[in-house]
């Protein structure tokens, strides 16, 4: 059974800095969590996991704020992951330092900054316990750590789906209880031996979708940077749309809401190329009213 890959944006810019987390670069990727395929797969790259941890909030939630109620509309949503995967390549500013250093300083800062923000977005680091409730407890984000034995341009120059799809972390679910204990959360870190990261990022769709995933990494990228110009969401979404418990846990009604996932056949890939040139251009068209960032500009037009 194979599932559809939705898109592969390639946006080529000037490295930066990562350890500051300032802007995205290289790529943004956008898939189904399920298998896809290529007849041109490859599996000669290494991928070493380094460790599997979980990566909690700094403080602890408050108790009246473990329980969160999904809203109706999350309720009957399907309990997939949609994985994100963010590109940067490595940028030494202090020659002085070695590759494994750099990353070591690199990897502590992730985990620092997604513990902060974490502790700004509880719900993020729970568990769905229900079709109906996260439970809050600080269980943290399933995070994992690799080492790809590769350079990560090479990797940007021919995307392979069969490697891509290694740098996507997974967890088994509970035996005949697919939402019971699902992390609400997962990321995997995947650093190349240039010091280039890849970062994927995915989060259980019966609770977040696209635009809260993006909200998610803007508010762990603005705290990796130490930007005061932070916007925090407020889970209030089952006030203004009240679940509905009567309406009782049904896979039949997955597959009818979600039968784009159920296909059978080959999967296609669409992959936009934008170069240096290319990008300053449509950034510039963009920001004719108000500034946007080469994100904002490639997302708005595709």
């Amino acid at each position: 059974m194979h599932f559809k890959l939705s898109f592969i944006v390639n946006i080529r810019v000037s490295p930066i800095d990562i350890y500051h987390f300032n802007d995205l670069i290289s790529v943004l990727f956008i898939s189904s969590r399920f298998s896809f395929c290529s007849s041109n797969e490859k599996d000669a790259i290494e991928i070493k996991v380094i460790s599997r941890e979980h990566i909690k909030p700094c403080s602890p939630t408050p108790e009246n704020l473990r329980y969160y109620k999904l809203s109706f509309f999350d309720q009957i949503e399907t309990p997939i992951y949609h994985p994100f995967m963010f590109f940067y390549q490595g940028h030494n500013n202090n020659n002085t330092k070695s590759i494994e250093d750099v990353i070591l300083e690199r990897s502590n800062h992730l985990k620092q900054s997604l513990s902060e923000t974490l502790t700004r977005m509880h719900p993020f680091a729970g568990k769905l316990a229900s079709e109906l409730h996260v439970d809050c407890n600080d269980i943290g984000v399933y995070y994992v750590e690799t080492r790809a034995d590769d350079q990560l341009n090479n990797l940007l120059k021919e995307p392979d789906n069969k490697f891509l799809k290694r740098l996507i972390p997974i967890v088994d679910s509970v035996p005949n209880q697919p939402l019971v204990g699902c992390y609400v959360s997962m990321v995997q870190v995947n650093f190349f031996n240039c010091g280039g990261v890849s970062i994927t990022i995915q989060h259980n769709h019966k609770f977040a979708d696209a635009r809260s995933t993006m909200i998610f990494m803007n508010t762990w990228a603005a705290i990796a940077r130490r930007d005061t110009n932070q916007v925090y969401p407020n889970f209030v979404s089952s006030s203004m749309f009240p679940q509905n418990p009567k309406l009782a846990f049904s896979p039949l009604r997955y597959l009818t809401i979600s039968s784009a996932y159920i296909k059978h056949g080959k999967s296609s890939t669409t992959r936009f190329v934008f170069n240096a040139l290319a990008l300053k251009d449509l950034k510039a068209k963009a920001s004719k009213h108000q500034p946007v960032s080469r994100v904002v500009a490639v997302l708005a037009l595709l």
